[in-house]
């Protein structure tokens, strides 16, 4: 195989010349198209770490919000049990002053009929035993008799019960 020289310098020539046509050509418009996607890449990288801190950002406010929420609930179910608990201690309360209440007044009025019985108890056996003693006597008494009688009838009963 010989190799002839004029075609060696042609191909080399032609090689030459479309490599220097390609690069003006293709080259320049490839590598711009290619710096173009490197930019809009690098241009999304960058929004999508933004979209991701700020997605960051949004969840710890969240977490935050609901700690805060769950916080709330708690105060206010606490508030709920103590106002709950302090409002059945007042009717507890209003309850055992009621009772007293009534208690104090039921005995009251047990004395005023325990004392209202006695009265007319010791009336009546007063004026039996003037009577009694009348008819021992044998005379009639006069009024003031009986009301003598029955003073003193009434102040030694409450002397022996007293």
């Amino acid at each position: 195989m010989q190799i002839q020289l004029w075609t060696l310098l042609w191909q080399i020539l032609n090689l030459a010349v479309m490599i220097a046509l390609l690069t003006v050509v293709l080259h320049k418009p490839v590598a711009k198209i290619l710096g173009e996607r490197e930019e809009r890449v690098e241009k999304t990288l960058a929004q999508a770490a933004a979209a991701q801190k700020e997605a960051e950002a949004l969840l710890s406010r969240y977490q935050q919000q609901v700690q805060n929420a769950k916080q709330e609930a708690q105060e206010i179910v606490d508030r709920a049990t103590n106002l709950g608990e302090q409002m059945r201690q007042e009717i507890v309360r209003n309850a055992e002053s009621e009772a007293t209440r009534a208690m104090t007044r039921a005995k009251a009025e047990i004395t005023a009929e325990k004392d209202q019985a006695l009265s007319q108890i010791r009336d009546e056996v007063a004026n039996l035993a003037v009577l009694a003693a009348g008819k021992i006597i044998g005379r009639s008494m006069t009024v003031a008799d009986h009301e003598k009688m029955v003073k003193d009838f009434v102040a030694e009963l409450d002397k022996v019960q007293h």
